[in-house]
């Protein structure tokens, strides 16, 4: 009986020990997991990174589809280039010819600026199609199939050319709506948006066949009028900043857009109903005019609270705005509804977030450049889901990483791992792809 005893009290003990070292073992994995976030993931690519060696191409969009796939697009003179990667980082092979797809420009010049993948695995990608001296543009959209070939159901044989009532000279943005219909936004500033008094956004809607959706707004467009004080609508940096535009859709499928005509310090934000008329219980009659203490507003992103995120360039850093779904800045957010990742930059650089999306957290990643020490270098900033800094993420929430020039567009897969499209000046003219640990 005793020795039974005995037995019994080395097997707990036994026992005791082993979970112990299993406790210990997680809580190391833990650690090392939240201490390695912003770093290179090895496990992408070669060592982290990617580069499209086979053809020259200046990168513009991302995106990630089913199985962690990854869609990257740019252009090189009158071409679009499509390529996909396996979550692996790798070309997947079944896409197209060996992984890149490229679709001729019916126009001298080419410029993709924006892609989405949709529920299909299908591709839309949208751009300008210019004249040889950009006297001349036209918004060109196209769809590709999961295997990278036109979808030849689509518009003119997988191209459709959108005309505005007026010219919208900036690059535009896609969203996809439900029942795969498309959302296209561009936007317009007389002469550049230079001290003038009035910017305007155009938003179009197609049906999943290419055509205007007649019942959003005038027979498929709608167009928002930005009036704009002349102080509030100058240079920031030189020209870096004109009619930037950012697009994005919420829960409920209403059209939120953004334009920061020529750097100015506020934040203007229109949204629109499902139908493309003004929804005027956003701020004043559907407009927002906010100074969200950024030198521009770039790029925006939406949560699941219909809550927006409004991303720009501040002093040695990011900042972000977030606004409440009536319009209203969200005080509950930052410091009065802004908040900061500040860098070890330049201040005589420039820095610019290019863009800004979440992870499954809620926490909001921001990337683009940063002037450092006489050279672009491309940056990263992690905010926790109430503005505060994520300092588990890189050095005090920010990641200089130097395998890029700059970043021009970012997407955080399921696994919160951060994707990044971008280039190197010393592969100047290849497109680079990295993917950080989250």
């Amino acid at each position: 009986m005793f020795g039974r005893s005995v037995r019994e009290e080395r097997r707990r003990g036994l026992v005791a020990v082993v979970s112990g070292v299993a406790l210990l073992a997680i809580s190391l994995v833990a650690v090392a997991h939240a201490s390695s976030a912003g770093r290179l993931d090895r496990s992408f690519g070669d060592h982290g990174q990617f580069v499209l060696q086979r053809t020259f191409a200046n990168a513009s969009g991302l995106d990630i589809g089913q199985s962690g796939r990854i869609v990257f697009a740019g252009s090189h003179r009158n071409e679009f280039i499509v390529g996909r990667l396996r979550a692996d980082g790798r070309l997947d092979r079944a896409f197209a010819d060996e992984g890149v797809a490229t679709v001729p420009a019916a126009d001298a010049e080419a410029d993709t600026t924006s892609v989405a993948i949709d529920r299909r695995g299908g591709i839309v990608l949208a751009g300008m199609a210019c004249t040889d001296d950009e006297s001349a543009c036209d918004i060109s959209v196209y769809r590709l199939t999961r295997t990278g070939q036109l979808n030849r159901r689509f518009g003119d044989h997988g191209t459709k050319t959108l005309a505005f009532p007026k010219s919208f000279n900036t690059d535009p943005a896609v969203a996809l709506a439900p029942r795969h219909r498309i959302v296209i936004e561009a936007s317009s500033c007389p002469n550049g948006g230079v001290f003038q008094r009035q910017c305007d956004v155009g938003v179009a809607r197609l049906q999943p066949d290419g055509s205007l959706d007649r019942t959003f707004g005038h027979h498929g467009t709608s167009v928002v009028f930005f009036k704009r004080k002349a102080n509030n609508c100058g240079l920031a940096f030189g020209n870096e900043f004109e009619n930037v535009g950012a697009m994005a859709l919420d829960s409920r499928h209403r059209v939120v857009v953004l334009e920061a005509c020529g750097g100015g310090r506020n934040a203007a934000l229109a949204r629109l109903k499902p139908n493309g008329s003004l929804d005027r219980s956003f701020g004043h009659r559907g407009r927002v005019y906010k100074d969200v203490r950024m030198e521009a507003a770039i790029a925006l992103t939406i949560d699941s609270h219909d809550r927006i995120d409004v991303a720009g360039p501040k002093p040695k850093g990011f900042g972000v705005a977030r606004f409440r779904p009536s319009g209203k800045l969200d005080s509950g957010f930052g410091k009065k509804g802004n908040a900061a990742v500040t860098f070890a930059s330049d201040p005589r650089g420039l820095d610019a977030p290019n863009a800004v999306d979440l992870d499954s957290r809620g926490r909001i990643v921001v990337g683009g450049r940063l002037g450092f020490r006489g050279e672009d270098i491309a940056g990263f900033a992690r905010l926790k889901p109430k503005g505060g800094i994520d300092r588990r993420f890189g050095h005090r929430g920010g990641v200089i990483q130097k395998r890029l020039n700059y970043a021009t567009a970012i997407a955080v897969d399921s696994r919160n791992r951060i994707a990044a499209v971008g280039e190197k000046y010393s592969d100047v003219g290849h497109m680079k792809l990295v993917r950080l640990l989250g």
